[in-house]
C-alpha cells in the first residue's frame, strides 16, 4: 500500500509516491529543473475491508543488504526497511550519502505512522535540507495525514525497500549528490476508527515501485535530502522496478 494513494477523503487525495517522490513529468536522470509542486486530486472512496490492530509509532534503526557485501541487521524497528546496495561495493563518502538517504526514507514512515511522533519535527530538521523541495513536501503529507484523520503501518509481510542503482557527485553549479534508487513502498494506508462499529479500516494496501532521482546537498555538517524526482512510472502491485 502506498500511502495516501487514491483516497477520497474529504478533498484529501495525494499518493505517498506523488508526496514523497513528486508526481510531476517523468524527466531523464540529471536533470536540474527546478522542483515541481505537489498536486491533489479526488477519487471514489475504496470500499472497506476487514479492520486490524495498527502497530507501533517509532524507529530509529536500520537494515541493510547488498550482494557481494556484508550483510547488517539490527534490532527490528516498526518503520525499518531494506537498503539494498549495488553489487559493487560503495566507497565511504557514497556510503554517508547512502545512508543519509535512508533516514530520510525512515523518517517518511515514521511521519505517515505518527505525523506528530514525539522528536519527529528534530529528527527531520537533521534529516532534510530545510529550504529544500523534499521537506515542503514532508510536511505537506504530514497536513494531509492529519487533516484526513489517515495513518500507516508497516506491512508485516513485505518490508518497503530501497534498491540503490547509483551515486554521483557533483561541484557545480553547487555541491551536491544525486542518488537513483528504486523505492518500494509496501506502506498500509488505513483510517483509525473508520468502521461502523470504530475499528480501524484498511484504505490500501497495494505495493507501488518507483524509479527516482535523490539530490543531497552538505548542510549543517551533514549529508540532507533537498529534492526528489521519479524517473520512471509508477508500477502499481510490483514490489521492484523495471528492467
Amino acid at each position: 500500500m502506498t500511502s495516501l494513494r487514491s483516497i477520497g477523503v474529504a478533498t484529501i487525495t495525494v499518493s505517498a509516491a506523488a508526496l514523497a517522490l513528486t508526481a510531476a513529468t517523468v524527466v531523464p536522470v540529471g536533470a536540474t529543473s527546478e522542483p515541481p509542486s505537489s498536486t491533489a486530486t479526488t477519487t471514489t472512496p475504496p470500499p472497506t475491508v476487514p479492520p486490524f490492530t495498527a502497530g507501533p509509532t517509532t524507529s530509529t534503526t536500520t537494515v541493510v543488504t547488498a550482494p557481494g557485501q556484508t550483510t547488517t541487521t539490527v534490532a527490528p524497528s516498526p518503520a525499518a526497511g531494506l537498503l539494498v546496495l549495488p553489487d559493487e561495493p560503495l566507497g565511504p563518502e557514497a556510503m554517508e550519502v547512502v545512508n543519509a538517504l535512508y533516514e530520510a526514507r525512515e523518517l517518511l514512515v515514521v511521519a505517515q505512522m505518527d505525523p506528530d511522533a514525539p522528536g519527529l519535527d528534530q529528527d527531520l530538521d537533521a534529516a532534510y535540507a530545510r529550504s529544500g523541495q523534499a521537506r515542503g513536501l514532508m510536511e505537506a503529507l504530514r497536513e494531509e495525514l492529519r487533516e484526513g484523520g489517515l495513518r500507516v503501518y508497516p506491512n508485516p509481510n513485505s518490508q518497503w525497500s530501497l534498491k540503490i542503482e547509483s551515486v554521483e557527485f557533483f561541484h557545480e553549479p553547487y555541491q551536491r549528490s544525486q542518488i537513483v534508487a528504486c523505492y518500494v513502498d509496501t506502506l498500509v494506508l488505513y483510517e483509525p476508527g473508520g468502521g461502523p462499529d470504530g475499528s480501524d479500516v484498511i484504505v490500501n494496501d497495494e505495493p507501488v515501485a518507483t524509479l527516482a532521482e535523490f539530490t543531497l546537498i552538505p548542510e549543517e555538517g551533514r549529508w540532507q535530502l533537498w529534492h526528489n524526482r521519479r524517473i520512471s512510472e509508477e508500477l502499481m502491485g510490483a514490489t521492484r522496478c523495471a528492467g
